[in-house]
């Protein structure tokens, strides 16, 4: 019974401090504006970059808004602005969550939609992965700890548009 909450609670503290780290590692390497980002005019690999670090920037600054709204459209039909940030906001007081050292890296690659989307989005679109480096400190049952971490971030272009693709039921767990 005890296992299975605390791999739920390492579930939910390993997503959102990846999520942090996005948003940190924007605040480090965007060059421009988020207007900038989704006009098409730049390289699409430095696109895709500049958009998952401004993402990440925002969330290490816990601007939940800000990210919220980079959200794919159909993903916003399934969780509300403010249901994710009042998760997001209870998730970061409850583990003291921090994310530094955040590093986008530079390879951009096309995927196919992973299988948890599917029914979620209504058309298909490119979507493009980008791995992105951490460090995410939190403190559970009093004990302050830090956890490097890698993770692939989603990203969907749609119209010219770029779009994190974010698993809503996380929520849920």
């Amino acid at each position: 019974m005890y296992g299975n909450r605390s791999g739920s609670l390492k579930n939910k503290i390993i997503i959102t401090l990846c999520f942090l780290l996005l948003v940190f590692i924007s605040q480090y390497g965007l060059a421009g504006s988020t207007e900038d980002i989704n006009t098409g005019e730049r390289d699409l690999n430095q696109s895709i970059i500049d958009f998952v670090t401004k993402i990440y920037q925002s969330y290490s600054e816990e601007d939940f808004k800000f990210v919220y709204e980079k959200l794919h459209p159909d993903l916003k039909d399934i969780i509300s602005e403010e249901e994710y940030i009042k998760f997001q906001e209870e998730n970061f007081r409850k583990y003291k969550l921090e994310i530094g050292k955040i590093k986008v890296m530079a390879e951009v690659s096309e995927t196919v939609l992973p299988d948890k989307f599917t029914g979620l989005l209504k058309t298909d679109e490119e979507v493009y992965t980008i791995k992105v480096s951490y460090e995410m400190k939190f403190e559970t049952a009093g004990i302050e700890k830090k956890h490097e971490n890698e993770k692939e971030i989603l990203i969907a272009r749609k119209d010219e548009k770029l779009y994190l693709l974010w698993d809503p039921s996380i929520v849920d767990d």
